[in-house]
């Protein structure tokens, strides 16, 4: 786990330009964009997106595609059909996640998808994450034998929540 002083330590040698993106994820996960846009009037679906567009910034470092200009491409339809099986499924291990919970198990959704693309040699993107997202369940599954089975699959979604470190997979995704 990263401390708060390594955060501090690492954020003195970025620049300008980080420092801004940083602050922007800041207030969005703190309730609030800087159009104070509440977290809570934000869809699902547009956090979902936020966490696969972090994902793929972190990796590429590009920049991030705002939602607004996302809704107007091809792979939206099929983001919007997909969201709603994560949603589902996420729904299914547990009951009543707060925004910011919902967000870490995105993360953890993501990840594991984004493993799989890469395993398989799939070039990571919007588009291929996308096209993958209905599988979330079943990488869940492999990464996680037998807890989804024996009713156990939000010990998962508490972990992700509270202690990701903790988490171990132990099946191939």
């Amino acid at each position: 786990m990263v401390t708060t002083k390594e955060i501090y330590d690492a954020l003195t040698v970025l620049p300008a330009q980080d420092l801004e993106q940083i602050k922007a994820r800041a207030e969005f996960l703190l309730g609030q964009t800087a159009k104070t846009k509440h977290i809570e009037d934000t869809t699902n679906e547009e956090l979902l997106f936020d966490v696969l567009t972090d994902h793929l910034h972190s990796l590429f470092g590009s920049s991030p595609l705002p939602w607004g200009n996302f809704v107007q491409i091809k792979a939206h339809p099929l983001f919007m059909k997909n969201a709603k099986k994560v949603d589902a499924f996420i729904n299914n291990l547990t009951k009543d996640l707060t925004q910011i919970e919902r967000i870490r198990v995105y993360r953890l959704c993501i990840s594991l998808i984004s493993q799989n693309l890469r395993e398989l040699r799939v070039p990571l993107s919007i588009s291929s994450i996308t096209s993958n997202l209905s599988r979330a369940p079943e990488l869940f599954d492999r990464s996680f034998p037998g807890y989804i089975k024996a009713g156990l699959g939000h010990l998962i979604i508490r972990a992700a929540c509270y202690g990701s470190s903790r988490i171990k997979t132990e099946g191939k995704t």
